[in-house]
């Protein structure tokens, strides 16, 4: 009897932005200039635990804003884990990652990068494609995750008396 061979063709979707920067500035400098620069609110969060492609666990600095006008959530996370490890190997030259729960439209992105690239204190600064990273939808299941589990302790934590 003659194998059959079954082909899965499996079509990712995207529906967030990424990009990335390369700076020489600690998390809390980068987010302060990134809030001046983009009159955004990113706020501090717990540090957020992700998993390499090894298995091991990471953490790392994680900041949160909440678009009002966009309905849409924006993500900021240092690239290089309290552990000295890099949560995507491949872009070992990033300080670290912003991710936007939307696809942007490129007029509003081009005004978004233009922005950024005015902090004097970005050496790079770019549109990173999802489908260069392997494992980006673990990633982002983990940045989700953290997310809904700080505002469930968040919200468990008022009920309390």
């Amino acid at each position: 009897m003659k194998a059959k061979k079954i082909v899965l063709n499996y079509n990712m979707e995207f529906n967030y932005t990424i990009i990335g920067f390369s700076t020489s500035l600690k998390s809390f400098r980068f987010i302060h200039f990134l809030n001046q620069s983009l009159n955004v609110g990113f706020r501090k969060f717990p540090d957020m635990s992700s998993y390499n492609l090894k298995g091991e666990e990471l953490s790392t600095d994680f900041y949160y804003y909440y678009d009002d006008t966009k309905k849409n959530q924006w993500f900021t996370f240092s690239h290089k884990s309290h552990q000295d490890e890099y949560l995507i190997p491949k872009y070992k030259n990033l300080d670290f990652f912003l991710f936007i729960d939307d696809i942007v439209e490129k007029h509003y992105l081009d005004k978004l990068l233009k922005n950024l690239r005015t902090i004097k204190s970005l050496q790079f600064v770019n549109m990173i494609d999802p489908k260069t990273i392997n494992g980006i939808n673990l990633i982002y299941s983990d940045i989700e995750l953290h997310v809904v589990d700080f505002f469930r302790e968040k919200n468990e934590s008022k009920h309390l008396w």
